[in-house]
């Protein structure tokens, strides 16, 4: 696995490569593309690995930080992504583990640079079809759906009107 400290610039391209030093502060441009919610993200993500762990924060350049196109606008008017996944299962505090478990760790998906949700998942995939939009795979803790842990449980998110819609667990009912 390969790993980079989190310490200098933060660079765009089909993934996170490079590192930031916690005295240098974050920019929010990215080979000239602002992502503002990204730098939050991960702004919150150092300040908690050195104030919890005394730590540093170190990304997998491959997986931990991905730009994608989650909402299928194909990055508008240039083609280049404008969405990211934060997938935490790739990102360490050098302190220990603050943010994963036997049911995955937080994965942010952020649209459009600037709007985000996160769910608890093991990893993620994303499904381009021709006649609906993209559908983004959250691999869940089985009891996610009501299973146990090492069930397969898969949640299927699309994005639409700038948000991210997905199937609401059924309702008992009661009889």
């Amino acid at each position: 696995m390969i790993r980079k400290s989190l310490a200098v610039a933060l660079l765009a391209g089909p993934a996170f490569a490079g590192t930031l030093d916690p005295t240098v502060p974050l920019t929010d441009h990215f080979d000239g593309k602002s992502r503002p919610r990204v730098v939050e993200i991960l702004k919150t993500l150092l300040q908690q690995c050195k104030t919890e762990m005394n730590g540093t924060l170190e990304i997998d350049d491959m997986l931990g930080v991905v730009y994608t196109d989650l909402d299928g606008d194909n990055g508008e008017i240039d083609y280049t992504p404008d969405d990211a996944v934060i997938d935490l299962n790739h990102i360490y505090c050098s302190g220990g583990n603050l943010w994963g478990g036997s049911g995955g760790a937080p994965i942010h998906l952020v649209l459009d640079s600037t709007t985000s949700a996160s769910w608890t998942a093991g990893g993620w995939d994303v499904v381009r079809t021709r006649n609906m939009p993209s559908v983004i795979l959250l691999a869940r803790h089985g009891s996610a759906c009501d299973g146990y842990g090492a069930q397969t449980c898969v949640q299927a998110i699309t994005v639409d009107e700038g948000g991210f819609l997905t199937v609401r667990s059924p309702e008992s009912s009661e009889e």
